[in-house]
């Protein structure tokens, strides 16, 4: 998501997305909303949201999580 900096809304719902790393969103340093709900995740992992200070509203529900790692929300408020 580099070139897409400006982004502050992102629904990425129903994609069968089964994890995200610490990549996963670099460069959307002001989103405000992030909705990953009824995808496949299993975990969360380490350092998945640390680029997004701005991140009011995360949606994970209807996923298949099982682990979420220390500091998987490290960075948000």
């Amino acid at each position: 998501f580099v070139n897409y900096s400006q982004l502050i809304y992102l629904r990425i719902r129903l994609n069968d997305i089964e994890f995200l790393n610490q990549a996963s969103f670099q460069g959307l340093n002001i989103l405000i909303e992030l909705d990953l709900a009824s995808n496949k995740l299993k975990c969360v992992n380490r350092h998945s949201f640390i680029s997004m200070k701005s991140l009011k509203r995360l949606d994970l529900k209807s996923n298949i999580i099982e682990n979420i790692e220390r500091e998987s929300f490290m960075g948000l408020d």
